[in-house]
């Protein structure tokens, strides 16, 4: 999988200078006051297993706990508000408790 650039980005979060590892890279996203939100690109073969196997695994780097996160399957995940209004608000995703 790999991160993608999409209309509603309005940040790239760029790579700790004191983290620099091959894997890790740019992530364009959209940022708010309360969220974070990236969109990854599957490629072939990430499809495939995602059909067959049913299973998309998600891995958090921290030490504590695992912090409130969403994945969502979908065509995009921002609906466009009406015309004077601000950003592009969520409109899918639970959080999960």
């Amino acid at each position: 999988m790999k991160p993608r650039p999409f209309k509603e980005m309005n940040k790239i979060l760029t790579t700790p200078l004191d983290k620099p590892e091959p894997e890790c890279g740019d992530l364009p996203a959209y940022v708010s006051g309360d969220q974070v939100i990236s969109c990854w690109r599957l490629g072939f073969w990430d499809r495939m297993n995602a059909v067959i196997f049913g299973k998309i695994w998600l891995g958090v780097l921290g030490k504590k706990s695992q912090p409130p996160v969403r994945l969502d399957c979908c065509r995009t995940i921002f609906r466009r508000p009406p015309k004077g209004q601000g950003l592009a608000n969520i409109t899918r995703g639970k959080e999960i408790p």
